[in-house]
């Protein structure tokens, strides 16, 4: 990820996607949508240009046409960041994001002071092509995402892996936070 990518994640909430990365998130979208106008042309020449009226197989590019969009907004809120709050500082974080990567198989794609971009690698019979995790440290903020592997056939449904991404590093940097603020208040009460 570039700086303006990073930034552009922070100030809008949701993941920046590259072209190819775009395309192939999107991919239930364009063929959708080029499916229904491909439809709505073949329906429009053989109905205008035989004498005939409009009839119900304009249903048929219309349903794939709403379709296409419905798939867009579903798409789009996949990219939306879990946003969390917390006081760990960035090493405690990247150590935490280390062990997880480690412990869970995920392979570092990317890492830099403030971001860590992982793939998980499910077997061959696995219900998923694999996740993209991205989390993004600003400040005491954590923004956390998971989405269908980019670099690999886009899938409509991560059978709530995705979720389950999201979920496993909220609760290992609360449990950390807790850890952490147990720890301080052993040591004041030495």
């Amino acid at each position: 990820m570039t700086n303006e990518q990073i930034q552009y994640s922070i100030n809008t909430g949701f993941l920046t996607l590259t072209f190819k990365e775009k395309l192939t998130h999107y991919s239930i979208v364009y063929m959708s949508i080029l499916l229904g106008v491909f439809f709505l042309g073949y329906t429009l020449y053989l109905n205008l240009f035989s004498g005939k009226e409009i009839d119900k197989t304009i249903l048929i590019p219309v349903t794939a046409i709403s379709i296409g969009i419905i798939f867009y907004f579903i798409q789009k809120n996949r990219l939306k960041f879990k946003v969390i709050d917390s006081n760990l500082d960035n090493f405690t974080i990247k150590t935490l994001l280390r062990e997880t990567c480690r412990e869970l198989k995920w392979t570092k794609e990317f890492e830099n002071d403030n971001v860590v971009v992982a793939r998980t690698h499910p077997s061959t019979f696995s219900d998923s092509w694999g996740e993209q995790i991205t989390i993004i440290l600003n400040g005491h903020k954590i923004l956390i995402n998971s989405i269908c592997d980019t670099k690999k056939q886009d899938s409509l449904i991560s059978a709530g892996r995705n979720s389950k991404n999201i979920y496993v590093i909220i609760k290992r940097i609360k449990k950390t936070v807790t850890n952490n603020s147990n720890r301080c208040t052993s040591l004041k009460k030495l």
